[in-house]
């Protein structure tokens, strides 16, 4: 997975800035991925009770050369995600169409070896640019009430 995630995991609601490239995320914590609690992880973020999304940002290059003709993505999200490369959404995983805030939950909650298990997604080559991109992660649970299970962890292979 990604090195060097920013995370964060007991702040306010982000609203939409944070998913901008330009969105200073200095004061957030960092971490190896795969983050999280409860599942194995390589980087153990705090638990908060009754809280809902975490949010998650690194950068990735992507070198000059060949026309891009994508990227796959390789996601671990428990429950449910939304990735935006440079601010613009490209994969929504478990979560309603339309408008999603701080406190939309997951559409299931996913449990045992789904919980640590990779899906793949392609990547449109119009959400990348040659050299630093930026991936921002929104990570949703199923329920508010107690603190669940939360792994996330992603990599991108991009496609020439």
């Amino acid at each position: 997975g990604a090195t060097g995630w920013r995370y964060l995991a007991t702040g306010p609601d982000q609203g939409t800035s944070w998913r901008a490239t330009s969105f200073n995320d200095s004061g957030w914590a960092t971490g190896r991925a795969s983050l999280g609690f409860r599942n194995p992880v390589t980087t153990t973020i705090p638990a908060t009770t009754g809280r809902i999304t975490y949010y998650f940002r690194t950068t990735f290059a992507v070198p000059t050369g060949q026309p891009i003709q994508g990227a796959t993505l390789r996601l671990v999200a428990d429950d449910a995600a939304i990735v935006y490369v440079n601010g613009v959404e490209v994969v929504r995983h478990n979560l309603p169409t339309g408008t999603v805030g701080f406190t939309t939950k997951a559409l299931t909650a996913v449990s045992g070896a789904a919980e640590t298990t990779p899906v793949d997604f392609t990547i449109p080559a119009s959400a990348l640019t040659e050299g630093t991109n930026t991936i921002a992660v929104e990570v949703h649970q199923a329920s508010a009430g107690s603190v669940a299970d939360l792994t996330m962890d992603s990599s991108v292979v991009i496609l020439r």
